[in-house]
């Protein structure tokens, strides 16, 4: 994400009412634009507090995932991607904790996934 370097009016610039005008109307304005810009353009792991997981889930298994949350249990998860049409990767049986999040493939076929996990 871009770093904005914002200018500031500082009193020391402000020797009439114009100068305040100028600055509201050039620099602030063109603040604003570049916030909206950035903003318009995140993607959504940088909109949210998550992580991302791809790897393969074993046919009728389950697999512990490290969570990348630190200390935080996620909340919810969105499979992203996955290599079949009808994706059967579902919560594991274990619940989520801290060190780790579960995932369990109630399929016969293994699951190549990409799954993001939300705060």
């Amino acid at each position: 994400m871009k770093v904005l370097n914002f200018k500031e009016l500082g009193s020391s610039q402000v020797k009439e009412a114009a100068d305040v005008v100028k600055y509201l109307s050039v620099e602030l304005a063109q603040n604003l634009r570049e916030i909206a810009n950035i903003l318009r353009n995140l993607t959504f792991s940088e909109n949210f507090t998550s992580f991302e997981w791809s790897g393969t889930v074993p046919a009728s298994s389950e697999v512990a995932i490290r969570n990348e949350l630190r200390g935080v249990i996620p909340s919810k998860r969105i499979i992203v991607r996955a290599d079949t049409y009808g994706c059967y990767v579902v919560d594991g049986d274990t619940s989520w904790d801290a060190n780790y999040v579960y995932l369990k493939n109630v399929d016969a076929n293994d699951a190549v996934v990409t799954v993001i996990f939300l705060k």
